[in-house]
């Protein structure tokens, strides 16, 4: 069965991007060229109610105003969006924890929207790079390239109320971030793979204990590498059923961290750290090890000062 899932996981990552639209060719695109468009000293807030393209080459803020984004978006009806090919570099020093900075907020409005990301650099923001709400469709994020973001590179937000689809992380690097993925979402299927973690806080964070919800029952993260971690690897908060398999972690704390997470399978991961692997209060060395429905099994662990 749980074979039967890996298949069936990787079998979206590969197809995804050919359900409903083909956004290489534009038809039926709305296409907005950032350099041409936005002024460099101002937010560009965007209304979309049609499928939208947004691409250009470098775009750099440089507004001192501490409630500026680079490009502020909502979406009022189900649509195709897609930001490709751009470099986004903030020069706000200020940090705001109300995502008020963000270099890109995107509000679905609980629309099923298709969100792409394909080739984009986001740098220095003093918030998220990305941050993602309320969408009940599916997110693709791919060959993006996030560094020196002072909360999340990527954080996708929920209220709980509604689900997501599909999200798919993949081929993507982020260096020095407080964390790089924030997941605050419910979705049917996830996966998040071969992607590049390096000098990050922590790497993968998914769900909040008190949250009543979870970001998927079906997910898998896997073939990610995630090195020079200052604190821990991956967070698993109140999942069930997440596969964590063909990752190598080198974390200064923590390689995997379970909080209150049951049927999760944790194999064949190579972790560096202090506490290769931690489950509520008790830290995990050996190769076997059955904790309640989690199970891990067939890592090699290594303890390191």
């Amino acid at each position: 069965m749980r074979v039967l899932l890996l298949l069936f996981l990787f079998a979206i990552s590969l197809f995804a991007e050919s359900w409903g639209y083909d956004y290489n060719t534009g038809e039926h695109f709305n296409k907005i060229n950032i350099v041409s468009s936005f002024n460099k000293t101002d937010t560009k807030k965007l209304d979309l109610y049609n499928n939208t393209i947004i691409e250009g080459n470098n775009y750099t803020i440089t507004n001192i105003n501490p409630l500026a984004r680079i490009i502020s978006i909502h979406i009022h009806k189900k649509i195709t969006l897609v930001i490709r090919n751009l470099k986004l570099v903030s020069k706000i020093e200020k940090y705001n924890v109300n995502h008020t900075n963000d270099i890109i907020y995107i509000d679905a409005g609980n629309t099923d929207s298709t969100i792409i990301i394909d080739n984009v650099v986001f740098e220095n923001s003093p918030d998220s790079g990305i941050f993602i709400s309320k969408n009940n469709g599916i997110i693709i994020i791919k060959n993006t390239k996030f560094i020196n973001c002072k909360d999340a590179a990527i954080y996708i937000s929920g209220d709980g109320s509604q689900n997501g689809k599909n999200l798919i992380i993949k081929n993507n690097y982020f260096y020095n971030n407080n964390v790089a993925v924030i997941i605050k979402r419910k979705f049917k299927y996830y996966i998040i793979n071969s992607n590049i973690f390096e000098k990050n806080r922590i790497s993968i964070a998914q769900g909040e204990a008190d949250h009543k919800y979870l970001p998927g029952d079906k997910g898998i993260i896997t073939n990610n590498i995630i090195f020079d971690n200052t604190e821990q690897g991956i967070i698993l908060r109140v999942q069930k059923g997440t596969i964590v398999s063909n990752n190598i972690i080198k974390s200064k704390l923590i390689g995997i961290n379970v909080e209150g997470s049951t049927d999760c399978i944790i194999s064949n991961n190579t972790i560096f750290a202090k506490m290769p692997i931690r489950i509520i209060d008790k830290v995990i060395y050996g190769k076997i090890y059955k904790h309640k429905d989690n199970l891990i099994i067939n890592n090699k662990l290594i303890k390191v000062k």
